[in-house]
C-alpha cells in the first residue's frame, strides 16, 4: 500500500510526462509505460550527471551552472517514449544518451541559442503581411478547437502545439525539441530545421510555445556524428509561437 501511494504521488508530480499523454488527471498506482520511462529517464539523468560532474571537475564552471541540464530528464524520457515506439534497442538508447551528455557538457545554452535563432529568422520574415498575419491569426483562433480529441482539422501536416521543454542541437542546424504532450496525437519529440519556419514567431522569446504543423516520417534528422536521434515527424514551415 506504501508503494502503491509512493507511485500515485511520483505521477502526480510528473503530471504532463506520466498522466497527460494517457488522458488521466489522477494517479493510480499503475506503474505503466510513462511511469517507467519517467522512473528511467530520472535514474540515467542522476548516473549521468555525476559522471558529467566527476569529468569537469577541473572546469572552472560546475555541472550545477551548466543550463543545458534543466529539463534534461524531459528529453531523455522523450527520446525513450519514441524509442519504444520505433522499436529501438535499450543498448542504442544508452548510446544516444551518452552522446548527449558529451554535447550537452562542450555545448553553450542550447535552449537559450535555439529562442534566439528562431527570434532572429522570424524577423526575416514578412512580419507586415497582412496574408501571413490573417494565417496567424487563424491559426491563434484555431488553437482551442483544433487540439481536442477527435478535432483535428484536415491539413498537409498533422498539427501541434506545446510548450519548448527542451531544444538538442544536432549537426547540420538541425534541432530536436522536445514539447509538452497536446492532443489528438501528443507529439513529444519533433525535428526542426533552422531557418525553415514561414511564419512570425513574434513573441518569443516572451512565450515559449510553438503551434504548426509537422510531417509524421519514419526517419532521422536529427544526427549527432555517425548517430542518429529518433523524432516522431519533422515540423513543417506552417509553424510560428503561440500566445498561450
Amino acid at each position: 500500500m506504501l508503494t502503491k501511494s509512493a507511485v500515485i504521488r511520483f505521477q502526480e508530480k510528473y503530471t504532463i510526462d506520466v498522466l497527460a499523454p494517457v488522458g488521466l488527471v489522477q494517479g493510480n498506482g499503475y506503474v505503466g509505460l510513462y511511469t517507467r520511462v519517467k522512473l528511467n529517464a530520472l535514474s540515467v539523468l542522476a548516473v549521468n550527471t555525476q559522471n558529467m560532474n566527476s569529468s569537469m571537475s577541473s572546469a572552472s564552471t560546475t555541472v550545477s551552472q551548466n543550463s543545458n541540464l534543466e529539463n534534461l530528464d524531459k528529453f531523455f524520457a522523450a527520446l525513450d517514449i519514441v524509442a519504444a515506439k520505433q522499436r529501438i534497442s535499450s543498448s542504442t538508447i544508452v548510446v544516444l544518451k551518452e552522446q548527449a551528455m558529451k554535447r550537452i557538457a562542450t555545448t553553450t545554452d542550447m535552449r537559450a541559442t535555439f529562442l534566439k535563432l528562431v527570434q532572429n529568422n522570424s524577423h526575416q520574415a514578412i512580419e507586415y503581411n497582412s496574408f501571413v498575419n490573417r494565417v496567424l491569426a487563424t491559426m491563434e483562433r484555431a488553437f482551442g478547437s483544433v487540439f481536442m480529441p477527435g478535432r483535428a482539422h484536415a491539413t498537409v501536416g498533422v498539427p501541434f502545439g506545446g510548450a519548448i521543454l527542451y531544444a538538442f542541437l544536432c549537426d547540420g542546424g538541425v534541432w530536436n525539441i522536445t514539447l509538452s504532450p497536446l492532443p489528438p496525437l501528443y507529439p513529444v519529440l519533433l525535428a526542426y530545421e533552422s531557418g525553415s519556419q514561414a511564419f512570425l514567431s513574434y513573441n518569443i522569446p516572451i512565450t515559449h510555445w510553438l503551434l504548426g504543423e509537422y510531417e509524421p516520417v519514419p526517419m532521422a534528422y536529427c544526427w549527432v556524428g555517425i548517430v542518429p536521434y529518433p523524432s516522431e515527424g519533422l515540423i513543417t514551415p506552417m509553424v510560428g509561437s503561440s500566445t498561450l
